[in-house]
């Protein structure tokens, strides 16, 4: 959700602040139904879910990240790329389009 990440020495002084920034943020619940993937020029792709809320995509999970921007705005690494972040559960990392839209065909027709 945001990048550059952590070093896992800073997590317990990262910590406060993270749950302060996040505390107007109400539960909610997310599905993922659908497979969709990032191309990386012709020899890389991953393929990843799409977390929805209410059958649309999640607003909340563009919240949670907007707020935890705010808490760390040295983090803005994806904010500022193309398309900015985009909620999603990687599933894997496949070798070019043609094998990540072979898996994610048959991952889609056999997901519940």
């Amino acid at each position: 959700m945001l990048y550059p990440f952590a070093r896992d020495s800073e997590f317990a002084t990262l910590k406060p602040k993270a749950i302060e920034a996040l505390q107007e943020i109400q539960p909610f619940e997310i599905t993922f139904s659908e497979f969709s993937y990032f191309q990386h020029g012709k020899k890389s792709s991953t393929l990843w879910l799409n977390p929805q809320e209410n059958g649309a995509a999640s607003s909340s999970l563009k919240r949670l990240e907007t707020q935890l921007l705010k808490a760390f705005p040295q983090c803005d690494d994806l904010a500022k790329r193309g398309n900015g972040f985009v909620p999603h559960l990687t599933v894997g990392q496949f070798k070019g389009q043609p094998q990540v839209e072979q898996y994610q065909a048959k991952f889609q027709g056999t997901w519940k």
